[in-house]
């Protein structure tokens, strides 16, 4: 009890089997070159990285380069100022030490605080509250 099969199904069998493999080929390729367009986006994007960070490095390299530059240059000006006569400092000794005081972060101690109140210079009010307590 064989089953026999038409040759017309043999045939479209055949036709269906051919086509499921040359659909297979066909998609093994596309496969392929999105793998290879895969790849190749990834090694540009890997390159832009690697040329941005060479440009970043550089730019810092010259930032830092050009503050050295204008730090020198500032030194180099503060040097050449001439320094007020002992006559002339005497009455501005006291606020400009104040100021290079509070900019260093330290704060004035004893006259200074009193002396300076009309000059501009803010108090930090822990200390001022620290000395009225005293």
């Amino acid at each position: 009890m064989a089953t026999r099969t038409s040759p017309n199904t043999l045939r479209a069998s055949e036709k269906v089997e051919e086509r499921l493999h040359q659909s297979s080929v066909d998609y093994s390729k596309k496969m392929g070159v999105l793998a290879q367009q895969l790849d190749e986006l990834q090694q540009e994007g890997q390159q832009r990285y690697e040329a941005l960070q060479i440009e970043a490095a550089r730019r810092h390299e010259t930032m830092q380069q050009e503050s050295a530059c204008q730090h020198e240059q500032l030194l180099k000006l503060f040097a050449t100022q001439p320094q007020p006569s002992s006559s002339e400092s005497a009455g501005k000794s006291t606020a400009s030490n104040v100021t290079l005081t509070i900019r260093e972060g330290k704060q004035p101690t004893g006259n200074h605080q009193v002396h300076d109140r009309g000059n501009g210079i803010l108090l930090n009010p822990c200390r001022t509250q620290e000395r009225v307590e005293e």
